[in-house]
């Protein structure tokens, strides 16, 4: 028996070809179940289509415009220009550049997105292997990181966040290779995909912060100064990112445009019912999607005592685990109102779940040292893990349906280009779009510049000035439209065109 357990453990660290080669059968076999290869080419669309337009739209315009990087712009005119940016749009001037090699495309956006999420996990994957030296134990780990409700449903469907959650754990790899082997060039790549993470998303760096507190809290006696010396680079991602968001406070500044104003929304700020409010959206809309098939008692593993009994055994792995969660509850409450409605604030907190996963390893490997109890185990966790890709599968599809409402109206606004433009509207000729409370869905659909009555913008006589002061000598009404018949009478000349439920008007 023993000799045969031998066998299965000498197989199972398995060559570097194998191990890739089951990674990449196994994650695009992941990606099809997701559905993620289905229809690549259809518009933004679903939970918060808003958000995701902003990214598109950025991205098309690198294309048509031809940019340059630090000069972004939206569909959106705002106060007369596009210009606004956010996040570090270093992905969406690639895919811009992509666009004007190959023609645009959601489609080649959405490869783009699943390209950096395949790199990430497989960084991931090879994280897990250092740790284990056990091509299926990392391989049911890896896949159990890909099934998150949320994480699955957002996964290439044009937000940042999940690209930077990917990034995060290239960043964790060559981290770990750095702390094996202090080379130059896992110095280099960990700094790469840490900075892109973190200037993509600020709180894909709490994973870095958790690394790096496990080297200050246990430095040798004496050699405080060496170690502070030895972990300073990994601060070059925090100083990018705040020279970033310096240059694009002033970027927005520039046409007093605070789309992109990230403010804080404290717990302690907010009122009982609003507080109520919050927890009371998150448990009825988000909480079941944190995790997929019955793992939500994860989140309670940190506290396990076992943690704590073998803290001198678990200390690599509990030290990170315990900085993360406090750092999160920090974040959380900074930005509690915003979970109420945005559970994408939530993908990049997934960064724990490697940290988790290796903690509870650590403790089985502690209370198990037996290798048949180890793989009897690993037996056990595979209908487990496979049950939490199914059930992650079905949310993320039942998602998907429940929230498409919106998309009767835009799917046709994707279709009406030639008539756009047998009508005088242009790409070049801005064009007022309502009903639309977003900035960018309908003026990205259609593919021309504008202004939409975002955030439920009255259509009122200062606002249409402001239209007419920009350019804007043409309304398009769709959906709800123009709510009143006094409303047409103030506003609209005269009909110009009409196809199906949209109608193309001259502003008074």
């Amino acid at each position: 028996m023993s000799q045969l357990l031998h066998r299965i453990v000498e197989w199972d660290k398995g060559t570097r070809f194998i191990r890739d080669l089951l990674f990449l059968v196994l994650f695009v076999w992941q990606s099809a179940s997701y559905g993620y290869f289905d229809n690549m080419d259809r518009f933004p669309e679903g939970t918060h289509m808003w958000r995701k337009c902003d990214g598109a739209s950025m991205a098309q315009n690198y294309a048509q415009n031809d940019l340059p990087f630090l000069e972004p712009q939206l569909h959106q005119r705002f106060e007369g220009s596009g210009k606004a940016v956010g996040e570090f749009p270093l992905f969406y001037y690639l895919i811009g550049k992509t666009y004007q090699i190959l023609g645009f495309s959601n489609e080649i956006f959405r490869w783009w997105w699943w390209g950096i999420l395949a790199l990430g996990f497989y960084l991931l994957f090879q994280w897990f292997y250092l740790k284990t030296k056990s091509t299926s134990v990392s391989i049911l780990l890896n896949i159990f990181c890909f099934t998150p409700p949320i994480l699955v449903y957002y996964g290439v469907e044009f937000l940042p966040d999940t690209i930077a959650l990917a990034l995060s754990f290239g960043g964790l790899y060559f981290y770990e290779k750095w702390r094996e082997k202090a080379s130059r060039n896992n110095l280099y790549l960990g700094l790469l995909f840490f900075s892109l993470a973190v200037l993509t998303k600020v709180s894909a760096g709490i994973l870095l912060v958790a690394l790096v507190s496990y080297e200050l809290v246990t430095f040798q006696k004496g050699k405080l100064w060496n170690t502070l010396k030895a972990l300073l680079p990994w601060s070059l991602p925090f100083v990018l990112t705040l020279i970033w968001v310096q240059y694009a406070a002033w970027y927005n500044a520039q046409i007093n445009n605070v789309y992109f104003l990230l403010d804080t929304v404290p717990y302690w700020t907010l009122t009982e019912a609003q507080i109520t409010g919050v927890k009371t959206g998150f448990m009825e809309t988000w909480y079941n999607e944190l995790l997929a098939y019955k793992s939500l008692w994860l989140l309670t593993l940190p506290f396990f005592a076992f943690g704590l009994l073998w803290y001198k055994k678990l200390q690599k792995e509990t030290v990170p685990l315990v900085v993360y969660a406090f750092i999160t509850v920090i974040f959380v409450l900074l930005f509690f109102e915003r979970f109420r409605h945005h559970d994408y604030y939530i993908i990049c907190l997934y960064g724990i779940l490697p940290l988790l996963l290796m903690y509870g390893i650590s403790i089985i490997k502690v209370l198990f040292k037996n290798k048949l109890a180890l793989l009897l185990f690993l037996l056990a966790s595979v209908p487990f893990v496979a049950a939490n890709v199914s059930t992650a599968q079905v949310t993320a599809e039942t998602r998907s349906h429940t929230w498409n409402y919106y998309n009767k109206l835009d799917n046709n606004l994707a279709l009406i280009d030639d008539w756009l433009n047998e009508n005088g509207v242009t790409k070049e000729v801005p064009v007022l779009s309502v009903y639309d409370p977003s900035p960018n869905v309908s003026l990205y659909y259609m593919n021309r510049k504008g202004l939409s009555n975002i955030y439920h913008q009255e259509l009122t006589g200062e606002f249409v000035q402001h239209a007419k002061n920009i350019g804007i000598k043409h309304l398009l009404v769709h959906s709800e439209g123009l709510k009143t018949e006094k409303e047409k009478a103030i506003y609209c000349r005269d009909t110009i065109s009409s196809k199906g439920n949209i109608h193309l008007f001259k502003l008074n």
